[in-house]
């Protein structure tokens, strides 16, 4: 199954480009260079997902008043050291920075991979 939808793009691709002999391994080389193209833009071939959701400055207020909220509810409300809520009121204000300078496009994504377990 996997090798009919191989060979059907070997296929398309050397019908789109014939007006230059290509050889099968041209071919495939072609194939896997667009393949990692695809991969690494994070394109899909499904419309619901090309579209771009861009945050409303309204959208924005309100995910910080929510987490100002929520935080002030855990600080007044669940009783801990000092320490701790101090801890905690520094993380959370670092993630919520880093996230806006995200939205507003200062920063690029932070790559994040967990390492495999062994």
């Amino acid at each position: 199954m996997q090798e009919q939808k191989i060979q059907g793009s070997l296929s398309e691709l050397s019908c789109a480009s014939s007006n230059r002999p290509t050889s099968p391994a041209v071919v495939q080389a072609e194939l896997r260079v667009r393949t990692l193209q695809f991969v690494l833009e994070g394109n899909s071939r499904s419309p619901a997902s090309n579209k771009i959701h861009h945050m409303t400055l309204i959208d924005i207020v309100l995910v910080l008043v929510v987490a100002g909220l929520i935080l002030w509810l855990i600080n007044t409300y669940v009783p801990m050291a000092g320490g701790i809520k101090s801890l905690l009121n520094v993380v959370v204000f670092v993630v919520l920075l880093i996230w806006v300078l995200q939205v507003f496009g200062l920063i690029g994504p932070i790559p994040f991979r967990v390492p495999p377990l062994r």
